[in-house]
């Protein structure tokens, strides 16, 4: 590709960020109406997903600090969301679990999440969606800290 050619379209990366920005807003839309912040909805995702999660667990996969993570899983936890009780190997773990309560709750934002997810793709003309997260998530990987 030349130079002008390159010029005549964005960076790959600002490209991303664009969606980003875009996609955020969208989703924090819709999830407005179950009083859940994108990452609280991330929270219940994880733990939808994965049965039992600690808050360091949450928060690394998460993307935010265990502080943030602290906090979040407390205001799902008032919500009755989620509970946590202590791990049986240490004392000082209290794994996050969904309650009843939050696997409903967590279907009907899915199902939102759904909705904003065709909006999305609903113009594309480029590959099916599989293949373009599993591109998007080898890009992702390829940028992680080696340990």
């Amino acid at each position: 590709m030349s130079r002008s050619e390159a010029r005549d379209r964005p960076r790959l990366s600002y490209a991303v960020a664009f969606l980003e920005r875009g996609l955020r807003r969208a989703l924090a839309e819709a999830l407005r109406p179950f009083e859940l912040t994108l990452a609280q909805y991330t929270v219940l995702s994880l733990l939808g997903v994965h049965e039992s999660l600690s808050n360091a667990q949450l928060a690394r996969r998460a993307y935010v600090t265990p502080q943030a993570m602290s906090e979040i899983v407390r205001y799902l936890e008032s919500c009755r969301l989620v509970v946590r009780n202590q791990s049986r190997d240490h004392a000082r773990v209290h794994p996050a679990q969904l309650t009843t309560k939050g696997r409903n709750v967590l279907g009907k934002c899915d199902s939102a999440v759904d909705e904003v997810e065709q909006k999305m793709i609903s113009r594309a003309t480029g590959p099916d969606d599989a293949d373009l997260v599993q591109t998007l998530m080898q890009y992702a990987r390829a940028l992680e800290p080696r340990a």
